[in-house]
């Protein structure tokens, strides 16, 4: 999925939740990664807001720092992209690659391949999900050349 997102409005905030959701209900791997430990932070601090917030599922996933590890052995793990190797040792079954229009402007070199290699570390598998999502950043780029073939 790809998503332009409008400011403010809890796209991000729905993208967390839809791998909080997945990762709660059937193992997995999963991966929120920005340009910026900044991006990765604000997502993962919505996902310790899921977390601890959940009434139906209490206390069952635990978010650290760097990673949420989940009771049924489901982890989810942040990152930056600004490591050309990203994710390289992932196989995910959920992915969100936040703000990948402003990727280079957050420090990531070759922020095209970097994400290419990580797209290559998703697992093909039935309820895999992917996630880019970005605020407009022109027309040009990676993210825009990916959302128009979309």
């Amino acid at each position: 999925m790809i998503i332009l997102k409008p400011r403010r409005k809890g796209s991000s905030t729905v993208s967390v939740g839809a791998g909080y959701t997945r990762l709660q209900a059937q193992r997995g791997t999963g991966c929120i990664a920005g340009g910026s430990h900044y991006q990765g932070g604000k997502l993962f601090d919505m996902l310790k807001i899921y977390a601890n917030n959940d009434s139906i599922n209490p206390k069952t996933c635990k978010v650290q720092d760097m990673v949420a590890r989940f009771n049924n052995g489901s982890s989810m793990d942040r990152m930056t992209l600004a490591n050309a190797a990203a994710g390289r040792s992932g196989g995910y079954q959920f992915l969100v690659v936040t703000e990948m229009a402003l990727l280079s402007n957050e420090g990531v070199a070759n922020a095209p391949e970097v994400v290419s290699g990580l797209l290559k570390t998703v697992k093909f598998l039935p309820d895999t999900i992917v996630i880019l999502e970005s605020t407009a950043s022109g027309a040009s780029g990676d993210y825009y050349d990916r959302y128009q073939r979309a």
